[in-house]
């Protein structure tokens, strides 16, 4: 899927660690106010539930079009962090799985899980019979 004009930004998770969401949130507000949609990194694998919680309140606040479940970089996407996401988002944003979807069937499930698009890694996008 194709997304014109979204620019991902990754956040200061550091300070949702330290229980600071205001700063998490006021930094992303400055970017949501440049006028462009935003898509918020978090970083799911890293974050404790309470965290999670404060970072969709925070992001959706502060006027995020997405939140992105990682940076790509980490542990594999799974379902579960999908349907977490939905549940707390509540229709109010889309939700980008990003991360260890190396297959079909792996990024199927994320879409029927919730997910509105996928980032695959570059095994799955080079493959040109799929």
């Amino acid at each position: 899927m194709v997304e014109t004009g979204v620019q991902t930004c990754a956040l200061p998770l550091c300070a949702l660690a330290n229980g600071d969401s205001g700063a998490f949130a006021e930094e992303l507000a400055a970017l949501c106010e440049l006028g462009l949609p935003v898509r918020a990194v978090l970083d799911m694998a890293r974050l404790e539930s309470e965290q999670l919680e404060l970072a969709v309140e925070a992001a959706i606040d502060a006027g995020a079009a997405g939140l992105q479940t990682s940076n790509g970089f980490g542990p594999a996407c799974h379902a579960d962090q999908i349907l977490a996401l939905k549940q707390l988002i509540r229709k109010r944003c889309a939700i980008k799985a990003a991360g260890g979807i190396h297959s079909l069937s792996h990024a199927g499930d994320l879409l029927l899980a919730g997910a509105r698009s996928e980032e695959h890694t570059s095994e799955l996008q080079s493959q040109p019979d799929l």
